[in-house]
């Protein structure tokens, strides 16, 4: 029956038909567990507003969030390897600018969030 398949974008971007009957809802896996992630890098505007939402959660709940990318692997450690190389090119919004930055009066929060240590930074998240 037509209507019972599901067409699915597997995580290495393959597409595929599958029944209905096979198919199950992703639920977050324990943390640190191979494989395990809280949310998948959205796809479109309308998957956005989700994505946003279960990202804040697990910030506000755990302090991280591991969030999955359908990019193949080579190409994600080519982006984290850019990343720590450049460090040092980022830095917290000092402290005399955040009222003309955030505005006078503004009821936003600002938490600036970094690793434990330095050894940390460089571990993939499913190691820390």
């Amino acid at each position: 029956m037509a209507d019972d398949t599901y067409t699915v974008r597997t995580f290495d971007n393959t597409l595929v038909s599958i029944a209905s009957s096979a198919l199950k809802e992703h639920l977050p896996s324990a943390v640190g567990q191979p494989g395990g992630f809280d949310v998948v890098w959205p796809e479109g505007y309308a998957a956005e507003l989700l994505f946003t939402t279960v990202v804040a959660d697990c910030l506000h709940r755990r302090g991280f969030c591991l969030v999955r990318s359908r990019l193949p692997a080579e190409l994600l450690d080519d982006i984290r390897s850019e990343a720590l190389a450049r460090r040092d090119d980022f830095d917290m919004l000092r402290a005399e600018l955040a009222t003309a930055w955030l505005g006078h009066g503004s009821d936003c929060k600002v938490l600036h969030l970094s690793a434990a240590n330095e050894a940390d930074a460089t571990k993939s998240s499913l190691e820390l």
